[in-house]
């Protein structure tokens, strides 16, 4: 396949993002802009792109669902068995990702992974649908598999054999991360090319958050 891709281009004019109106506290920017996602009719509003990096440092990408934002970061739930996983286990460094296409906004955030309680994953894992809760017990996540045939077989036999328990435990391969950030970006798509950028960095000796513009 040989395509011409160099005319394909957007010409962003939603809105600008001025550094004087921007809060000192970023969690406070990104509830701003993801408020107004959450009351939008987008499609996975809460979708992120969770970046890790492997023992060899070979970066890896993935779409997982923000699941809960606390005072100190932004949570996810996956396998603890699971690649993402292990790298983060090994190097907690790691970045998240947002991208509204439809507000022409970009979220881009870097900081360092904490496993959650036993206590917070059983919470989150007893909100959960069912079903859901059965597929994160039958599911060896990125295990190379057989067939589809044999993951629908494994998940009805584990439904059966549950079938009279009423509530389930979070199985101990299962459960949370927070990430912790220690640095915010917001791109706001501009006209030209000119995109807005402010960039917020953690300084560690005052605890407080410095901003400044970028260019784009």
């Amino acid at each position: 396949m040989n395509q011409d891709l160099s005319n394909i281009r957007q010409d962003y004019q939603f809105q600008e993002l001025n550094i004087q109106d921007c809060p000192n506290n970023p969690f406070d920017l990104f509830d701003t802009w993801f408020q107004v996602v959450l009351d939008s009719n987008i499609l996975e509003k809460n979708a992120m792109v969770l970046s890790t990096v492997d023992a060899d440092n070979q970066p890896h990408s993935r779409t997982v669902l923000l699941k809960q934002i606390t005072k100190t970061g932004f949570c996810f739930f996956t396998n603890y068995a699971s690649p993402k996983s292990i790298q983060l286990l090994q190097n907690p460094k790691a970045s998240l990702l947002f991208f509204w296409k439809e507000f022409e906004q970009q979220i881009r955030i870097t900081g360092t992974a904490v496993k959650l309680s036993n206590e917070v994953n059983q919470a989150y894992f007893s909100s959960r649908p069912r079903d859901s809760q059965l597929a994160a017990m039958v599911s060896k996540q990125s295990q190379f598999l057989s067939s589809n045939t044999q993951l629908n077989l494994e998940f009805e036999t584990l439904k059966e054999s549950y079938s009279n328990d009423t509530n389930l435990v979070c199985p101990n391969h299962w459960g949370g991360f927070e990430i912790q950030p220690e640095s915010f970006e917001f791109w706001q798509g501009r006209p030209n090319r000119l995109h807005h950028r402010v960039f917020y960095q953690m300084d560690p000796q005052k605890k407080t958050w410095l901003k400044t513009l970028k260019y784009p």
